[in-house]
């Protein structure tokens, strides 16, 4: 199963990510606009699991065009829906 987590960089994001993979998922789609917190994420994915099921997409939700060619290309299965604007 593929799965789409929005806001993977954020806290709650990231905590999402690290809860699905104990799981060994085909791919976790890992979706934030926060490039370094992103890569930070991945990093620590391949460290801890040793594989590599991530799929880094740097982008925001709010870009539609963005989101429709995202799911064309990674048809996931599940989205997770993290991406919030705190301030």
């Amino acid at each position: 199963m593929k799965t789409l987590v929005t806001g993977a960089a954020g806290s709650i994001g990231s905590g999402l990510v690290d809860q699905i993979a104990k799981y060994f998922p085909e791919k976790i789609i890992m979706l934030d606009q926060a490039e370094t917190p992103l890569y930070e994420l991945e990093l620590r994915m391949k460290k801890q699991y040793s594989l590599n099921m991530s799929e880094i997409v740097i982008g925001d939700i709010r870009d539609e065009v963005r989101m429709r060619n995202m799911f064309k290309e990674f048809r996931p299965d599940f989205v997770y829906h993290a991406a919030a604007y705190k301030h």
